[in-house]
C-alpha cells in the first residue's frame, strides 16, 4: 500500500463569482478507505462590500463547517481557510469547495494564482514494524488488520485485528484481547462476537510406551474449529490436579478457573497429551475464546 496518497486542486483562478453552488476549487482522489483530510487556503479579492459562505463537499455531500467571509469594500481581501477530515469507504471521490451563500458581493479567488486545495488520504502505514494491510468500515465499527507478511491473504492466520468503535467516546479492542498475529481477516467480525458453536470434542486413547515408561498413554483429542476463534485452551486434570504439557502438576485446586492451562493451541483442532497413565480418569476441558466470550466443553477419559 502507498505511504502517501494525495492530490492538489488545479481548477485555476475563479473571477467575479457570486452564485450559490459555484465550485471554487476541486480535486479527485481514489482512496483505500483511510480517513481523508481536505485543506483549502488562500484569499478572495472582493468586488465590493458584502459576504459569502464556503463549504467543502465530497461529490454532492456537504462536509465540514461553513466558512463565513465578509468585507466592507473592494480591495479588502478576505482570508480563506477551511479544513476537515472525511471518513468514506474506499473509492473515487471529487472533493470541492463551493459557495453556499452570499450577499452583495462578487469575489475573485484568489487575487494572485488560485486557491490552494490539498486532499490527502491519511494512510496509517505502520504499527511499530508492521504494516496496515486492510481497513474495513461498517459504522459504528471499523476493523484494521496488521500482518507481518505483506502478501497475507484474507484466509491466512497471520493477522492482528483491531476493532475501533466510533461512538461518542472512541474505544479500541484487539482480537483475543491483545496484539498477536494469529487471526484470520475473513473472520474479523466474528472475532469480536461471543462464540456459540459447539466444539464437538472427540478423543481416543493410544498406547505409546517408551523406554522410560512402558505404561504411557496418549490422550488424542480433537474438536471443531469455530469461526472467529483463534485460540483454544486445553486443560488436562486428574483428581482435580492440572497438568502442564510436560506432565507436571501446576495447580492443586479443583475449583481453579484462572489462566493456567495445559496447552494453548493456535488455530488448531487437535492436541495430544502424551503423559497419561493407565487406570486413571482424566478430565479434559477445551475452551474456544475470543474477546467476545468463551465456548467450552469438558469430557472425562478413562485410560
Amino acid at each position: 500500500m502507498l505511504d502517501l496518497n494525495y492530490v492538489i486542486g488545479n481548477d485555476g483562478k475563479k473571477s467575479g463569482v457570486s452564485a450559490n453552488g459555484t465550485i471554487i476549487q476541486s480535486a479527485t482522489i481514489t482512496t483505500s478507505g483511510f480517513p481523508v483530510q481536505i485543506t483549502v487556503t488562500g484569499d478572495g479579492e472582493p468586488g465590493g462590500a458584502g459576504w459569502q459562505r464556503l463549504q467543502i463537499f465530497r461529490d454532492s455531500t456537504a462536509i465540514g463547517e461553513v466558512l463565513h467571509i465578509e468585507t466592507a469594500g473592494s480591495g479588502l481581501n478576505m482570508t480563506v481557510a477551511l479544513s476537515t477530515i472525511d471518513t468514506p469507504v474506499g473509492g473515487t471521490y471529487t472533493y470541492s469547495v463551493k459557495i453556499v451563500g452570499g450577499s452583495g458581493v462578487s469575489v475573485s479567488y484568489s487575487e494572485v494564482g488560485q486557491l490552494s486545495m490539498i486532499v490527502e488520504e491519511k494512510i496509517i502505514s505502520s504499527r511499530l514494524s508492521s504494516n496496515w494491510l486492510r481497513r474495513d468500515i461498517s459504522p459504528p465499527d471499523v476493523y484494521y488488520g496488521y500482518s507481518n507478511n505483506l502478501s497475507s491473504g484474507d484466509s491466512d492466520s497471520t493477522w492482528s485485528i483491531k476493532k475501533v468503535t466510533t461512538t461518542s467516546v472512541e474505544s479500541v479492542t484487539w482480537t483475543n484481547g491483545n496484539v498477536g498475529y494469529v487471526s484470520t481477516w475473513d473472520n474479523r467480525v466474528e472475532s469480536f462476537q461471543a462464540p456459540s458453536t459447539p466444539l464437538n470434542v472427540a478423543y481416543s486413547v493410544l498406547d505409546t510406551p517408551d523406554s522410560f515408561n512402558s505404561d504411557r498413554k496418549t490422550l488424542s483429542i480433537s474438536w471443531d474449529l469455530i469461526t472467529g476463534v483463534d485460540i483454544y485452551k486445553v486443560i488436562v486434570k486428574e483428581s482435580g490436579k492440572i497438568y502442564n504439557n510436560e506432565g507436571h502438576q501446576v495447580y492443586d485446586n479443583p475449583n481453579f478457573n484462572g489462566s493456567v492451562s495445559t496447552s494453548d493451541v493456535i488455530n488448531g483442532d487437535s492436541y495430544g497429551y502424551i503423559h497419561a497413565q493407565s487406570g486413571l480418569t482424566y478430565s479434559v476441558t477445551i475452551s474456544g475464546s475470543n474477546i467476545g466470550g468463551v465456548t467450552s466443553s469438558t469430557i472425562n477419559i478413562t485410560t
